[in-house]
């Protein structure tokens, strides 16, 4: 299904009590920034498939910025965007990138996930080269057990399927179903989050015609399921520095620092992406505008000048003390992503 809509937004967190609005404020945020610059360049080649550059990240600490481009593969930058180099063996990584999962112990090991394709690739090199996992086809969501530096458990979401999730205690090597799990009126199962090796989350958000939604968890590894909240999710969800868990809804975001089993909302003036940045701030989009919290979610202000373009991606830069967005286009386009340093 040809749409930019059907693939979901990616990155996001935030926080809130009693289901109080936090009503963003007219006045700007006095945090400083630079004006927003273009840093698409040479990204993804001569040639993109169908929505361009599908993602944005940035390996934890560093100054390395990947994109991921349909049908193009992933590729880096080293110099904030003013170059572009492609990461793997070129045409190996030939679907629509969705996410990266970064090890906890090695930002240089990580999985990448896609659909239109070959589902999982991983490296362990910072993507000199990628190993395929396994025979998994059409995926979005991954995540990869924080608890373990080995990645032996994994997650992934497929695209635009409601009972379809698979999970590998072996590293990728071998994976195993486990939607049947979800109820059977469940929409697109796709976002996910391993807390540890038993406890998982799945977000069920609303797509053709489905009548559930929800997240749900898992205690057992993925034996059984439990609807621990209503909402509709609708973008990745992030587990923060401080453990605790971020899962952006279509309006409005969920915060939970019981692993999941209990959640607050918080009604914010973004939807479908948030990041956590330096000193555990929060950044948020809503259309063309980024917003700032500086206490966990409960009160925002606009920040930096309007965004050129309205994105679908957005990472923090650690390394740049930088904020990364990217817009997906159905064909290369020279203004894909943009740049802003806040200090």
């Amino acid at each position: 299904m040809k749409l930019l809509s059907s693939i979901s937004v990616a990155f996001a967190l935030s926080v809130c009590m009693n289901n109080s609005f936090a009503q963003a404020p007219k006045a700007q945020s006095a945090v400083k920034t630079s004006s927003w610059t273009n840093v698409t360049h040479n990204v993804g080649g001569e040639k993109w498939g169908y929505a361009g550059v599908t993602m944005i990240a940035s390996p934890p600490g560093s100054s390395e910025i990947i994109a991921g481009v349909s049908e193009a593969g992933l590729w880096h930058s080293m110099d904030g965007g003013a170059n572009w180099e492609q990461l793997g063996q070129a045409g190996q990584i030939t679907n629509r990138p969705y996410q990266i999962a970064f090890s906890t112990k090695d930002p240089k090991t990580f999985w990448i996930s896609g659909s239109y394709g070959p589902g999982v690739f991983k490296t362990t090199n910072g993507g000199r080269s990628f190993v395929k996992l396994g025979n998994l086809q059409h995926t979005d969501g991954i995540s990869v057990d924080p608890t373990d530096e080995f990645g032996r458990s994994l997650i992934v979401g497929m695209h635009e399927q409601g009972r379809l999730l698979s999970v590998s205690t072996s590293s990728g090597l071998s994976w195993r179903q486990i939607g049947e799990g979800l109820p059977a009126t469940s929409g697109n199962a796709n976002n996910v989050l391993i807390v540890n090796d038993k406890v998982l989350l799945v977000g069920v958000s609303r797509y053709g015609g489905a009548t559930t939604t929800g997240i749900y968890l898992s205690g057992d590894g993925g034996s059984t399921f439990r609807k621990v909240n209503g909402e509709n999710p609708m973008g990745l969800p992030v587990l923060s520095s401080d453990g605790t868990i971020f899962w952006p809804l279509e309006s409005g975001l969920l915060r939970s620092t019981t692993q999941g089993s209990t959640w607050e909302l918080i009604k914010v003036p973004c939807h479908g992406m948030v990041a956590e940045i330096n000193n555990k701030r929060l950044v948020c989009i809503n259309g063309n505008q980024l917003y700032l919290s500086e206490n966990r979610g409960t009160t925002w202000a606009p920040i930096g000048p309007p965004i050129p373009v309205v994105p679908n991606s957005l990472a923090w830069c650690e390394g740049l003390k930088a904020v990364i967005v990217s817009k997906m286009t159905d064909t290369k386009s020279p203004n894909a992503i943009f740049r802003l340093n806040i200090n």
